[in-house]
């Protein structure tokens, strides 16, 4: 009970001080100074503030509507001598709610008309041919959505006498009672301030008198950083730069300020802190009296209560307010600019990362060339090695060569020592065409329990035809593809065996043409079924040249105990087709003899053929049962054949 009564006491004291410190509010750019930016490229940006404090202070930030909930959610404060810390913030309710009771919503455009529709009963005096006062009786419009319409009219009623004014005879107008003309201007002024102004202030309220580093800290979303790069070749190494595009999207400057460049995603949820949320609760409608009219609340308060000793401990943990610089073994980085920067509010601002010289090696590249004979053009590539101490995040890369701009090249994230491929034009000097032959030849082939088991040796002969159209030398880099599984024999000797495909280099001089030969070998193991082989495939196999003469024999066998399996099919399934013509003629034979009834002369005619169609339908059973016989005998026979043959 003591220690609930000691917190209260806590609570009320900070709340009857609040109201005074808000007048005396410092900006919180001005009590702390921004220290720390680090930006994600998940699109959220964490801003640390430091400084020392020796007073009571009520610090005032500004925020956009769109960014309050974000502040809200991740605002932390650390003092480690406050007696109170707590915030208010403008209150996310209605600022109109007593607009709606004087009839006007700002949230729709109303016309002139509408809006004195909205006010029947009030006194009004206008001024036309002259003046008239009156009570509004009725405003009767077009349906024209206009601010000024000569068909609208206005129905004035006083001392027993109407008048009816048109809209297009009104010079001025106004209320008589003088608090509805007050009521009005203070609800346009409103309007005025909230299409001005889309900022939300948020007062931080410390307690305490003695002197005290303070750190404060918050998330919220941001701009993504974007980098660039540009790369000026020379002969064998290239001068390689990294740009970084910041930008400050707040409405208060970075002065001197350490950034961060984070490649890492973390988790960012959106909840809105901002607008008062209520439970609904079942209306119950009296009939006595009218419902009750929900109370409105002007301003939400959030409060963060601390002991000494809880901000004691807070602060000592020193990871809490510690950027991540460092390099990990994954595909993230980050970069730490090395010098404070200053970005003012709305600016965008770029800055060099990196600058430094890394090995380079220039050649024009053919890849995934047509195997049909089409011609294609080389790629003009540049081959980076990354030697330097930082991972470089994907990014366009500007091309610079002997002063002159010759294409840009995209980079993919590029790790410490790995090399990257920028291809940034096409070699309209260097033709490539490719043709390609495919050959294949059985190994071998074993046959065992009615499996046969084959190897085949696949064989890919590709023909490359290179031609430099240019007056002088060029390196060439050939790539062709290939699987895991395969062999390769070329003419020339690779410079890089890849997994999926291997790397030729070669000088062609000036109109020389090249002819490289490239061969792929596959080994290709199967498995089937004897019983299940068609006539086709059979066939085959006995045809071909690289068969064994046993294993040939075998098949001739299988082919003609099949033959006799397939006649007898095709036999049951003309029995079954004839069987079909025979069931459909007697039953328009019934039909028949069904409309002209039995007693007609050619009814006998009928009954005739609906009874040797019967027996010709019973013959066709007999007929099909003996050859589903013979079939499963013949079957049978070729199973057990099949699964003797052990070769």
């Amino acid at each position: 009970m003591r220690i609930f009564t000691s917190i209260l006491s806590l609570i009320t004291v900070s709340s009857m001080v609040f109201a005074d410190k808000i007048e005396n509010a410092v900006d919180l750019n001005q009590a702390l100074n921004l220290k720390n930016v680090t930006l994600y490229k998940s699109g959220m940006s964490y801003y640390e503030y430091q400084g020392i404090l020796d007073k009571d202070i009520s610090l005032k930030m500004s925020f956009s509507k769109a960014q309050i909930s974000d502040i809200l959610k991740s605002i932390t404060i650390i003092d480690p001598k406050a007696k109170d810390i707590s915030f208010r913030f403008d209150s996310g309710l209605d600022r109109f709610a007593n607009s709606s009771n004087f009839g006007v919503d700002p949230k729709v455009a109303l016309t002139l008309s509408d809006f004195l529709a909205e006010k029947k009963g009030f006194m009004l005096e206008v001024k036309a041919d002259s003046i008239i006062r009156g009570r509004i009786l009725a405003v009767e419009n077009s349906g024209f959505n206009s601010v000024k319409n000569p068909s609208d009219t206005i129905s004035l009623f006083n001392n027993g006498k109407i008048t009816t004014i048109k809209f297009d005879d009104i010079v001025s107008f106004k209320f008589l009672n003088e608090d509805i003309n007050k009521e009005l201007e203070s609800i346009l002024a409103l309007m005025e301030s909230e299409g001005v102004s889309s900022q939300r202030n948020l007062y931080l309220n410390i307690k305490s008198n003695e002197k005290r580093d303070v750190k404060l800290a918050y998330v919220m979303k941001a701009p993504i950083y974007k980098i660039s790069y540009r790369a000026f070749l020379e002969d064998d190494s290239a001068i390689f730069q990294a740009w970084a595009f910041i930008n400050n999207p707040n409405s208060f400057d970075w002065q001197d300020v350490e950034i961060s460049l984070m490649s890492s995603k973390p988790f960012s949820f959106t909840q809105d802190f901002y607008t008062p949320t209520y439970n609904l609760e079942e209306e119950i409608r009296l009939i006595e009296k009218k419902d009750s009219i929900p109370r409105r609340f002007q301003m939400a308060e959030s409060r963060m209560l601390s002991t000494s000793s809880q901000n004691k401990n807070l602060s000592t943990n020193p990871n809490l307010f510690k950027s991540n610089t460092k390099e990990s073994n994954s595909d993230q980085f980050s970069f730490l600019i090395p010098n404070k920067v200053t970005i003012l509010k709305y600016q965008s601002l770029a800055v060099p990362l990196i600058s430094t010289n890394l090995p380079m090696d220039k050649f024009s590249l053919l890849s995934n060339i047509n195997p049909y004979g089409e011609k294609s053009n080389a790629i003009l590539t540049v081959e980076l090695e990354n030697n330097s101490s930082l991972k470089l995040p994907s990014g366009l890369v500007a091309m610079y060569d002997d002063g002159s701009y010759i294409g840009d090249a995209k980079m993919k994230y590029l790790a410490i020592n790995d090399k990257a491929s920028l291809k940034f034009g096409e070699d309209e000097d260097v033709v490539a065409s490719r043709n390609d032959k495919q050959t294949e030849n059985i190994v071998s082939i074993s046959i065992n329990n009615g499996l046969a088991k084959q190897v085949v040796r696949r064989v890919l002969n590709s023909t490359y035809i290179v031609k430099n159209k240019d007056n002088k030398n060029k390196q060439i880099v050939l790539e062709h593809p290939k699987k895991a599984d395969e062999k390769v024999e070329s003419s020339i000797k690779p410079l890089e065996e890849k997994t999926n495909y291997n790397r030729y280099k070669f000088t062609l001089a000036p109109k020389e043409e090249r002819k490289i030969n490239i061969s792929t070998f596959r080994t290709i193991s199967s498995s089937y079924e004897l019983v299940k082989l068609d006539e086709n495939r059979l066939k085959y196999y006995i045809s071909n040249g690289e068969i064994p003469d046993k294993i040939k024999m075998v098949f001739e066998e299988i082919l003609g105990k099949g033959e006799l399996l397939r006649q007898r099919r095709k036999g049951l399934k003309d029995i079954k087709e004839k069987q079909d013509f025979i069931i459909k003629s007697q039953e328009r034979a019934r039909e028949n003899l069904k409309a002209i009834g039995n007693d007609n002369e050619n009814s006998k005619k009928f009954l005739d053929q609906i009874l040797k169609y019967e027996k010709d339908i019973n013959e066709a059973n007999k007929e099909i049962q003996k050859t589903k016989y013979d079939i499963e005998i013949l079957e049978k026979e070729l199973k057990e054949f099949i699964d003797k043959i052990k070769i």
